[in-house]
């Protein structure tokens, strides 16, 4: 019998996404290790132009993976969860994004006391001489849209696939570690919550399969997150 050839259009499959996903969360880890963690400066992160650069980072993650499923697929994308668009999806997602919220919340107070009170975040908030509240809405937009969409390709969908020889429980157990290291400016607290968000949204594309589902859910927490921030730090 002949063995099937592992051809160049499946290399660059492989090759792309992950080094390119790879490379940018390697960043993050050793950016984070060097200047501290967390390392979020609120007023800085908000600023319409960093939300613009940081989609435009997120654009280019989000090709990475496009790139190598049309490599392998010829613009296939089925297997991936790319269904045809409902609006109830978007209902849906807004449930979901809650649910993550309310995980975000529970292991915040779970956190706080352990520490044995609120901890004062103050010192995150940076500059704000830039902020503009309708630039701002729309760049946080703009940026989690992206944001929910790159992450939820490659995290689920694309190393599903990638992993789909694997139980279904070490597929989304890995995956979400994946996930998790992404988010370590956010601190070891961040990391931990993020696995477990990584996992709650992991089960939720295996029960549908559907991308749109958790990308819009995960753009939806992160407005949410984001605003929350705006408000609570910045708002006057």
């Amino acid at each position: 019998m002949e063995k099937s050839k592992f051809s160049l259009r499946q290399f660059l499959f492989y090759f792309i996404p992950i080094s390119v996903f790879s490379g940018y969360i390697g960043l993050s880890v050793v950016s984070g290790l060097l200047s501290g963690l967390p390392q979020i400066d609120v007023g800085s992160f908000l600023d319409y132009r960093m939300l613009i650069f940081q989609a435009f980072i997120f654009i280019i993650l989000l090709g990475s993976v496009l790139l190598g499923i049309t490599l392998k697929q010829e613009l296939d994308f089925s297997e991936f969860g790319v269904k045809k668009f409902d609006l109830k999806v978007v209902f849906a997602a807004f449930g979901v994004s809650l649910i993550i919220y309310t995980i975000n919340l529970a292991f915040g107070l779970l956190f706080q006391l352990i520490k044995g009170g609120f901890e004062d975040y103050s010192y995150m908030v940076g500059t704000t001489a830039n902020l503009s509240f309708p630039l701002t809405l729309a760049g946080i937009i703009f940026l989690a849209t992206v944001v929910g969409y790159a992450e939820e390709l490659f995290f689920r969908s694309y190393l599903f696939v990638v992993m789909k020889k694997l139980p279904s429980a070490l597929i989304v157990l890995f995956s979400s570690a994946f996930f998790s290291i992404g988010h370590i400016y956010q601190g070891i607290e961040g990391v931990v919550v993020t696995f477990f968000i990584g996992i709650f949204l992991g089960i939720i594309y295996l029960k549908t399969r559907n991308l749109h589902l958790v990308a819009i859910a995960h753009a939806l927490y992160d407005v949410f997150a984001f605003m929350f921030v705006y408000f609570t730090f910045l708002g006057n």
